[in-house]
């Protein structure tokens, strides 16, 4: 369905060069150009504080800027409220987006 680009980008949260979280995307092509969140993942001594939500506006912006319409995500069960409720991303043919 989705034929992926050689373009990619990680985005990484430091703190005094030690690694709070990162986030991986891709361009994808298919039925409209598309900007996939690929992975996303924050250090279990820094969850709660917010340093999630600065990566996934980060990647988002990023989207934006590079004009893409579109974003796909795939999230654990577990993170499904903090996409849905919390950033305002939708279901969408079992993918958060």
């Amino acid at each position: 369905m989705f034929q992926s680009l050689d373009c990619s980008q990680v985005l990484v949260a430091l703190k005094d060069s030690t690694l709070l979280g990162a986030t991986g995307s891709t361009t994808m092509l298919g039925e409209d150009d598309l900007f996939k969140i690929e992975r996303m993942g924050v250090h279990k001594d820094f969850r709660k504080a917010g340093v999630a939500t600065v990566l996934l506006d980060a990647t988002y912006r990023s989207a934006v800027e590079l004009g893409y319409k579109r974003v796909h995500l795939t999230a654990k069960p577990s993170a499904k409220s903090f996409y849905l409720q919390k950033q305002g991303f939708e279901v969408a043919d079992s993918l958060v987006a």
